[in-house]
């Protein structure tokens, strides 16, 4: 929908996803979100001034370490334990991750999507990268 369709007056819900926050600055006037879009290095600002009780909802989809990294184990809304793994199948440099629950039963072939229908995701464990072995 561009933007000429809306009227003034109008009353509407914005949802902006997969933004990364940059800096959350906690005001008296309200709350300013300095945060990165989807694709790296695309920056923008959003301020709410005075924002009203209930009228506004920030939910935590992912923390800092997202994405997930091959031997991450996740913990999703459901209480379900993600284990995420190289794909064997796919003979390319930049390997695709998967996902799968420890109980097997859930799935996921690319771990782009794991958080359209399991946020919000806590990293329950990481291996220690060998950058911090040396």
């Amino acid at each position: 929908m561009s933007i000429d369709t809306f009227h003034v007056g109008e009353i509407v819900d914005v949802t902006i996803r997969g933004a990364r926050v940059m800096a959350p600055l906690h005001t008296d006037d309200g709350l300013t979100l300095a945060y990165e879009e989807v694709r790296p290095g695309n920056f923008a600002t959003f301020g709410l001034r005075h924002p009203q009780a209930g009228t506004v909802t920030i939910e935590r989809v992912a923390p800092a370490e997202w994405p997930p990294q091959a031997g991450d184990l996740w913990r999703d809304k459901h209480n379900e334990l993600w284990f995420i793994h190289r794909n064997p199948s796919v003979m390319d440099p930049s390997p695709v991750l998967m996902g799968r629950t420890t109980g097997g039963a859930r799935w996921t072939n690319d771990v782009v999507g794991l958080i359209d229908d399991n946020a919000p995701m806590t990293l329950v464990h990481r291996e220690p990268s060998e950058r911090t072995h040396r």
